[in-house]
C-alpha cells in the first residue's frame, strides 16, 4: 500500500541516515580523542662539536739501540825487538844452564903417605853435552925433597856411577917432582878417550884424585879446574 508520503519519506530517511552517520563519526572521533593520548617525550638535545683531527698512532716493533761510546785515542806502543842470531846446532846445541867449568880455587890440601882423596869432581849431567875435550889444570907440588929420583905423589882420573862404583880410570895423568914451589900442571882428556870415553854421560861423575905412596911422601894442591870445551 502506498500513501502520499513515499517520495518524501525516502528523503527524510536519507537525512536521518546522514545524521546517524555524523553522530557515529563524532562518537568515533570522540573515542579517538579519549583513547589516543600521546605522552610527551623528553628529547635530549644533541650538541654537535667541531670535528677533531685524530692522528693515527702506528706501533712498530721495539728497536735495539746500541749506545755510541766516544772512541778513546790510544797511542801506539813501539817495542824494540832485538834481532835474533841463528844458532849453529852443530857447535852450540847445549843447554845454557849447563856448566862449562868446575874448579876449586885457593883451597890448599896436604896429604901424606898412601893418600887416595878426590880433590875435584864434575857430574856429566851438569856439564854441557856437546863437549869434545876436557882440559884439566892444577897448581900442585910434593914435599920438596926425596932420596930417590922418582916422585911418588901424583893424580889419577876416574869415572864413577851414582853409587860411587869406579867404572873406568886413568893413572898418573899428572906427576909431581921434588920441588918446593907450586907448579902449574895440565892434562887434556878427549871425548873419545879409549879408557873413559864410553862412560862420559848420564849421572856418571868425573873425579880428579890426589894420590901419594910410601912413607914421607906428600902431595900439596892449591887449586884445580876442569873445563869442558866444545
Amino acid at each position: 500500500m502506498s500513501n502520499g508520503f513515499d517520495d518524501g519519506s525516502s528523503e527524510v530517511q536519507n537525512v536521518i541516515n546522514e545524521l546517524n552517520n555524523d553522530q557515529n563519526k563524532n562518537a568515533f572521533d570522540s573515542t579517538l580523542d579519549q583513547e589516543i593520548k600521546v605522552e610527551p617525550v623528553n628529547v635530549i638535545p644533541v650538541v654537535v662539536n667541531e670535528p677533531v683531527n685524530v692522528i693515527p698512532v702506528v706501533i712498530n716493533e721495539p728497536v735495539n739501540v746500541i749506545p755510541i761510546v766516544n772512541p778513546v785515542s790510544v797511542e801506539p806502543v813501539h817495542v824494540n825487538v832485538e834481532p835474533q842470531v841463528p844458532v849453529n846446532n852443530t857447535h852450540h846445541s847445549h843447554n845454557h844452564s849447563h856448566k862449562r867449568k868446575k874448579d876449586v880455587k885457593n883451597k890448599e890440601y896436604l896429604g901424606g903417605e898412601n893418600l887416595n882423596q878426590v880433590y875435584l869432581s864434575a857430574n856429566f849431567n851438569e856439564m854441557i853435552e856437546d863437549f869434545k875435550e876436557i882440559k884439566i889444570k892444577l897448581l900442585t907440588k910434593d914435599q920438596g925433597w926425596a932420596s930417590v929420583p922418582d916422585s911418588n905423589s901424583w893424580f889419577d882420573l876416574r869415572i864413577t856411577n851414582s853409587n860411587g862404583q869406579v867404572l873406568a880410570e886413568k893413572h898418573r895423568i899428572v906427576q909431581n917432582h921434588t920441588v918446593t914451589d907450586y907448579q902449574k900442571k895440565k892434562f887434556e882428556l878427549k871425548r873419545n878417550d879409549h879408557d873413559l870415553g864410553a862412560f862420559m854421560n848420564g849421572d856418571n861423575r868425573l873425579e880428579l884424585v890426589a894420590r901419594s905412596q910410601y912413607p914421607g911422601w906428600e902431595i900439596h894442591v892449591k887449586k884445580a879446574s876442569m873445563k869442558f870445551d866444545d
